[in-house]
């Protein structure tokens, strides 16, 4: 039993990550990483302390509680009926028993309100002493881990009541079968012996009784972690891969948007009638105030999203039809926030592209402008870098992006805020390299440089979900009101040779 166990929940475990790593990013959105940290280890090992130890003590247990019944019936079936009197009350027991379900639940989905402040804790630790709200967020974390602590108390109680009560029926059973048992003796209907070798029997049935009482707790706890495991497991892929899915071939880079609608459940379009066409091998530059779609639009083409409503085209192949691996593996994309593995620096440029040898590598982090200060470390390209690149700066996690995004070598680029963590002279270099790099494929930037529209074959400016403008920097200069105070507010001052800071977090 343990062994078929340990299989199951190392399937269920297999099954749950394999769900999670299918889901679209709109799953992600609804869910707290924390929360889904709880699942996959507190409610699975929940699962497998069942099989490890209830499993195997449920089954002993009936066994034992069985075998020892048999036994009583055949020395006398009136002392083995007379223990229905006390049915009533096991069924009561068992009510109270079904009362703890629901508790556990509610500790299950509180432990992952916890977790998901323990993991915001760690993750915000900078931000938290640079404002010194340590008091703040200790408050904060007490909040919950009290919630948690009366949660499990009242779990336990209720627990402690229901194990009392499985006691108090074992006393009354070996009570009333003394009584019943006595009394037949008096008036000759059962032997002295028999009612010893009777009360033996109960005896060794009431300890696999309370084993069984115990393990029925455990169970009750088990299935609460199973319904939140297979929460996940049963929640329908949102971004699912065609039954017959088409192959792309050799991809050109032909990128269309039709009549693209896009938003989160019932709440408002966060893109509207979206219409676009990138022929192979140009460029396209979007640009427009936080907020106004420009994310999503480049989330959309790796299918990390399905629009509402339209259809996106690479080669004329609607995105829902083809190969979900072969769609992405041909688009390069460096993300807004880069994140990096706790892996060395080889490892992670090679996480896109594992059989790229190190001449290939170099030739990408020389492009990036990023082999320079890979040679510098301790390691060179062996160099563990930390949890999501902690131990680099900023604009060396953007140089790793980049270089990783070149290595492969793709048919699209997607350069979402590419270059904002980088400084003046660098970005020099990288403008430069990119500039190469974009010759020969399709590519759309989510731009904050005045270098990077004036070098684009195409702007679209978009404005709360819609298209408002597009064309040239010189012909929306002239044309788009909407262009022109962008312009002012965000690319006017580089023109006049200052660096500002870019604005992020876009949707």
């Amino acid at each position: 039993a343990r062994y078929v166990g340990q299989r199951v929940v190392h399937d269920i475990r297999n099954d749950l990550y394999t769900h999670l790593s299918s889901k679209s990013m709109s799953f992600f959105d609804r869910h707290q990483t924390g929360d889904l940290m709880s699942r996959v280890t507190n409610d699975v090992n929940m699962i497998q302390f069942f099989f490890n130890m209830a499993g195997t003590v449920i089954l002993s247990s009936i066994a034992m509680i069985l075998f020892n019944l048999i036994f009583m019936v055949a020395l006398d079936w009136v002392l083995a009926v007379s223990l229905l009197l006390l049915l009533p009350f096991f069924l009561a027991l068992q009510s109270l028993a079904r009362r703890v379900v629901p508790l556990f639940r509610q500790a299950n989905e509180q432990l992952g309100v916890v977790n998901v402040e323990i993991r915001e804790g760690i993750n915000g630790v900078k931000i938290i002493q640079a404002f010194a709200r340590e008091d703040h967020q200790e408050k904060r974390f007490d909040a919950q881990n009290s919630k948690l602590r009366d949660l499990r108390t009242k779990t336990i109680r209720n627990i402690g009541l229901y194990i009392q009560g499985i006691e108090l029926l074992a006393g009354a059973a070996t009570a009333l079968i003394l009584g019943v048992g006595a009394w037949r003796v008096v008036h000759g209907d059962f032997t002295l012996g028999g009612l010893v070798a009777f009360q033996g029997y109960l005896l060794l049935m009431l300890a696999p009784t309370r084993f069984l009482g115990f393990a029925v707790q455990i169970s009750h706890q088990a299935i609460t972690s199973g319904e939140r495991v297979f929460q996940i497991i049963d929640t329908p892929l949102e971004v699912e891969e065609s039954p017959e899915p088409e192959s792309m071939g050799q991809i050109r880079g032909d990128v269309e948007f039709e009549n693209v609608t896009f938003q989160y459940g019932e709440s408002e379009p966060i893109l509207r009638d979206i219409s676009l066409h990138i022929p192979a091998g140009q460029s396209l530059a979007i640009v427009g105030r936080s907020g106004s779609g420009k994310s999503t639009i480049v989330n959309l083409l790796p299918r990390f999203y399905d629009p509402s409503q339209g259809a996106i085209r690479i080669d004329g192949h609607d995105l829902r039809n083809v190969r979900l691996n072969e769609l992405r593996s041909s688009i390069g994309m460096v993300m807004q926030e880069t994140f990096l593995f706790n892996m060395t620096i080889a490892e992670n440029l090679r996480f896109g592209m594992s059989e790229a040898s190190m001449q290939d590598i170099r030739h990408a982090t020389n492009l990036a402008a990023a082999d320079e200060f890979i040679n510098e470390l301790p390691d060179g390209y062996d160099t563990v870098i930390g949890d999501r690149g902690v131990r680099l700066s900023g604009g060396q996690r953007q140089r790793i992006a980049i270089a990783r995004a070149m290595l492969v070598q793709p048919a699209v680029l997607i350069l979402d805020e590419a270059t904002s963590s980088v400084d003046t002279r660098t970005d020099q270099i990288i403008q430069k390299a990119l500039e190469g790099l974009m010759v020969e494929r399709t590519t759309i930037v989510i731009a904050h440089r005045l270098s990077t529209i004036r070098r684009v074959d195409q702007i679209v400016v978009l404005d709360e979900g819609v298209i408002v403008a597009r064309g040239t920097h010189e012909e929306l200069l002239l044309d788009s009101a909407t262009y022109r105070k962008i312009y002012e507010l965000q690319f006017k001052l580089q023109e006049d040779g200052v660096t500002v800071a870019t604005e992020g977090g876009d949707v």
